[in-house]
């Protein structure tokens, strides 16, 4: 059983303000819950700033191609996400979840890969927003090998988030 929670490519557990600028990361990782291809799960500032990720996180909730969970502000600017994302739910292929404080998103490329065996609240992009504010800026998918796919089984699938509810 995968009963390991907070897992990602830098960081399980960012619990306090976080800057992570000009990095390829090089991912493989597999866990339960709040898992990440940079940081598992967030609950202070997280800021990613040049950053590339390519490879395949996995798990099982709040799963996401960058980030796992994010509690608090999130910022994410020139971030280029390349790989599978697999999970069952709040599952995205660059954020399974924010839950907390102002998302922003500006210049994201997601190049290639699959969101797979998602059940409910499923994004190629994100899985659920329910933050104060959320800003996309400059948000590009390509495809170049036509391989892209978002695939939820249940209900809440979207082609780039699975659900928003900010307020």
């Amino acid at each position: 059983s995968n009963d390991v929670n907070e897992i990602g490519g830098m960081f399980g557990y960012a619990d306090g303000p976080t800057r992570i600028e000009r990095s390829h990361i090089l991912v493989e990782v597999r866990g339960e819950d709040d898992i990440g291809g940079v940081v598992g799960r967030s609950s202070s500032t997280l800021t990613l700033t040049n950053v590339r990720v390519d490879g395949v996180p996995r798990g099982n909730e709040n799963v996401g191609g960058a980030v796992g969970r994010s509690s608090s502000t999130l910022t994410l600017t020139n971030v280029d996400r390349d790989g599978n994302t697999d999970g069952e739910e709040f599952l995205g292929g660059l954020l399974g979840s924010a839950d907390g404080g102002v998302v922003s998103l500006s210049g994201i490329r997601v190049l290639d890969g699959e969101v797979n065996n998602g059940d409910d609240v499923v994004g190629g992009l994100i899985g659920i927003v329910s933050a104060t504010n959320a800003t996309l800026h400059d948000v590009t998918v390509e495809d170049p090998t036509g391989s892209w796919s978002v695939n939820g089984d249940d209900e809440n699938t979207g082609g780039l988030i699975g659900v928003v509810a900010t307020g």
